[in-house]
This record gives structure tokens, C-alpha cells and sequence, in this order.
């Protein structure tokens, strides 16, 4: 160090030992540790954490209070269920994709027998109505004209034609419609893998024209064997004819019997009543809630749904959903027998807290 700033430097770590002392109660002086002279000390972190200790130290300490946790623990499985449910209609259906399930080759009482066991609930057939029909099939092209140009790769006359700012709006474009494309085609992947498959949404219905009686026996043959379903209505539903009743897993239970003999057994109070089911196959308008075909026939559009029933006999079981022919998502199936099987979405309960919508 030079001679002539020895003077300087003595002095400021004088004035930074000084600044740092203070009187006890008695009037003497009590020297606080001090940083190390400037130039040896490169974090000089002291004298800010005493003045600190110093503001605060007259408060007495603090009370800890625990941060309240969403309780779930006490919730019982159908409790629990159903708030995953609503959280579900509330993501979009991209986020869905990323937390359901999918399990292959289960009939109706597997399904059940899965989603109960291992605390989990079956994916109700609005969310796949969502899925399916809120995203594009690969072949709808908005520029016809674009593929041969897919990256704005254009001949030298046409970047000529076109001139600079033109060209770069075309290769803009067309960099764009092909990540729409690219996502496309990974859409119809998946639902390739993963359709057709069961919904959660159980559907009751008579034979067109049979009106509900106390009782509702659904029964068919499969593999040799024979199967049935007995169902016994509710009060407020019986006399009524040309409806269905709608119940979203799990507010309903599927006893055996025995003899691959099951009942059903339901809630009237968690009961969707439609009151135009359709009589016979065809494009329908989707019920607000439970995505179910309904009312009177309509015209194949972006807005229906392609309904297939049994049309002389009655049905109970979960819907199905298909992807047909052309890529077609709005393939409503309510006549798949409950040994039939399938793929099944599950999707764990509790979602509510473990993925908020953003």
C-alpha cells in the first residue's frame, strides 16, 4: 500500500469501530464486533444484522399459529369424488389430458370394482365430450395452398413476386398452420390410443313408448353366460315414459347378486331426469350438464351428437364414447352391454387442491 494512503485507510476503520460502539446501562462503552478492515472482508454483513437484532429485540417472541391445510382427510370417498368432479368441468381440457388415466380392456363391473379399490373416479362423459370435440381433426386445413410452402420455402421467382415483407408473412403463416397441424395430428393420436372408451355417465331408459314401471330389468347373454341388471325406480320417476335418468359415477352403487346377477341402486336426489330421450338413433343436441343426446332429431353440425340406442328394448349402463369414421368425435353410445370392454379413464380424487386451475 502506498505511504500516503496509510493515513486514510487507519482512518476509516477507525470511523466504522467507532459507529459501532454504544453504552450499557451503566454508561460504559461496549465495543459491538466489528467488520474486518475494508479490502479483507468481502461480505461486510455485521453491523446491518446488529442494527437489525437491535429494531426488533424489544419485542417478546412471537406466537406460532399453524397454516390451515385443505382437509380432505374427513371427507368421505363420495364426498371426495364429487369435488374432483366439478374440478375437473372446470380445467381445460388440455390440463385434463394430463391428469386422467387411461386403463384398457375392463367391462362395466371391473371398472367399478377398480375405481372403488383404488380411490379413484371415472371420468364423467362431459369432460369427454370436451376432450374430443374442443379440439381439430388433422384434416381441416385452413390454406390449402400452404403445404407446398410448409416453412415459407418458395421458389426465388415467387420470394421475388412476393417482395421481402411479403415473404416474411408467408413463411409466418405457414410456420404457424404447420405447429396447428403438428398438434392436430398428435390429437388424433391420442385419441386412437385411448378411444373408444367408457364414460362414468350411467344412462337408464324404457323401450320407446313403455313407460317406467316400479321395477327395470335390463338382461343379455355374453360368452355363454347370462347376465342382468335389475332397477328398481323411484317413485317420482315412475308412469314416465320417453325419458332416461342420468347418474354420474359414483352416485350410484352396483350390488351382486350372484349368478352374474347385479342390482342397481341410486340416489333420486343426485338423479339428471331427461325428458326427451330420442326414440331411435340420430344427431341430437347434447343435455347442458351430462353431455346425453336429447330432444328432437337435428341436423349433423359441430353442435350435435350422434346418438346410438337400443330401439325396442330398455338399457342400463354407462355411455360410450367413439371416434368414427373420418375422424368423427361425437359418437354417443348408449347400448355397449356391461360385459362388453373397453378402455377406462380414471382420474385420482383430491384434484381440487393438488391442480387449481390457472
Amino acid at each position: 500500500m502506498d505511504t500516503f494512503l496509510i493515513p486514510l485507510y487507519i482512518n476509516y476503520n477507525m470511523r466504522l469501530i467507532a459507529r459501532s460502539s454504544r453504552l450499557d446501562a451503566g454508561g460504559r462503552r461496549v465495543e459491538a464486533v466489528s467488520p474486518k478492515p475494508y479490502g479483507l472482508n468481502p461480505k461486510p454483513y455485521s453491523l446491518q444484522s446488529l442494527a437489525a437484532a437491535s429494531r426488533f429485540g424489544r419485542y417478546g417472541p412471537m406466537d406460532k399459529h399453524k397454516v390451515r391445510q385443505p382437509d380432505v382427510t374427513g371427507q368421505s370417498y363420495l364426498e371426495q369424488a364429487r369435488r374432483t368432479r366439478q374440478m375437473l368441468r372446470s380445467m381445460d381440457p388440455e390440463k385434463v389430458k394430463q391428469v386422467i388415466e387411461f386403463h384398457r380392456d375392463l367391462n362395466f363391473f371391473e371398472a367399478l370394482a377398480l375405481a372403488q379399490r383404488e380411490g379413484k373416479l371415472i371420468v364423467p362423459n362431459d369432460i369427454h365430450d370436451r376432450i374430443l370435440t374442443e379440439t381439430k381433426d388433422p384434416e381441416e386445413r385452413s390454406s390449402p395452398d400452404c403445404s407446398d410452402r410448409t416453412m415459407g420455402i418458395l421458389s426465388p421467382r415467387a420470394t421475388s413476386l412476393l417482395g421481402d415483407r411479403d415473404f416474411n408473412r408467408s413463411r409466418e403463416i405457414c410456420s404457424t398452420e404447420q405447429t396447428d397441424r403438428d398438434r392436430r395430428l398428435r390429437d388424433e393420436q391420442y385419441l386412437k390410443q385411448n378411444y373408444p372408451v367408457w364414460t362414468g355417465t350411467l344412462v337408464i331408459y324404457e323401450a320407446p313408448n313403455v313407460s317406467f314401471g316400479e321395477q327395470l330389468v335390463s338382461s343379455w347373454g355374453y360368452d355363454g353366460a347370462k347376465y342382468s341388471i335389475s332397477f328398481k325406480v323411484p317413485k317420482q320417476f315412475r308412469g314416465l315414459k320417453n325419458c332416461a335418468l342420468v347418474v354420474e359415477h359414483p352416485d350410484f352403487d352396483l350390488i351382486a347378486l350372484g349368478n352374474n346377477k347385479y342390482e342397481l341402486r341410486i340416489d333420486g336426489q343426485n338423479v339428471h331426469q331427461i325428458d326427451v330421450f330420442p326414440k331411435k338413433d340420430g344427431c341430437y343436441i347434447p343435455h347442458a350438464e351430462t353431455g346425453v343426446p336429447q330432444g328432437e332429431n337435428a341436423e349433423a353440425n359441430s353442435n350435435t351428437r350422434h346418438l346410438y340406442r337400443l330401439n325396442d328394448s330398455s338399457y342400463t349402463g354407462l355411455l360410450v364414447r367413439f371416434v368414427g369414421g373420418y375422424g368423427s368425435r361425437q359418437y354417443v353410445i348408449a347400448r355397449c352391454r356391461a360385459s362388453d370392454r373397453f378402455r377406462v379413464a380414471f382420474v385420482g380424487l383430491g384434484l381440487g387442491e393438488a391442480a387449481p386451475e390457472k
